[in-house]
């Protein structure tokens, strides 16, 4: 799903690095508002990657809500993974930790995987993680209790995220989340 055409049309010259996705039989892209999408249909799907933009966003920040992910989860297969994009540039230590305090609340299974670390993160959340991943977990369930045991949940009703880290767009946050999530290591 992606709401924006051009994304679809400028993902065909990345054909390469995307394994020629458009062109493959088993993917179909549906060019619709991901959140919407899921609400209208009665089925469920074995996995589902949300990565919007940041969470600042007007519009992208209900995709970071308890109610949004309570949505997938409605959608996702008993046995489903979820994976959730998030960023740990230009985004505040505590809105970092209400995000991942939102996402426990919905998906207490859960890991985190950096992706870039002091940039990106994958929360991803399953009744259990594979054999022979790739790259192994930053943190796991207790860990992430740890990382967000601080903060207010960002539900439809109350965005907070959307309005404070704004603020912070012109600071470095990244490498204070990343310290963030290796207190939660250690603890």
């Amino acid at each position: 799903l992606e709401i924006e055409p051009a994304v679809v049309r400028a993902s065909e010259a990345f054909s390469d690095a995307n394994l020629d996705l458009l062109n493959d039989s088993r993917a179909r892209v549906e060019v619709v508002d991901a959140r919407a999408w899921l609400a209208s249909q009665n089925r469920n799907y074995p996995i589902i990657i949300s990565e919007p933009s940041n969470p600042w966003l007007t519009g992208v920040s209900n995709l970071f809500t308890r109610e949004y992910w309570q949505l997938t989860r409605t959608r996702l297969a008993d046995d489903g993974v979820f994976c959730q994009w998030i960023q740990l540039y230009a985004l505040p230590p505590a809105a970092f930790q209400g995000l991942v305090r939102t996402f426990l609340s919905v998906y207490p299974n859960a890991w985190l995987f950096e992706s870039i670390p002091g940039a990106d993160a994958l929360l991803i959340a399953a009744p259990s993680l594979p054999e022979g991943l790739a790259l192994e977990p930053t943190l796991g369930p207790d860990g992430l209790i740890r990382l967000a045991s601080m903060g207010p949940l960002v539900t439809d009703n109350h965005p907070w995220v959307e309005f404070s880290a704004p603020f912070w767009l012109h600071r470095t946050t990244g490498e204070t989340n990343r310290a963030l999530i290796q207190a939660a290591q250690r603890r």
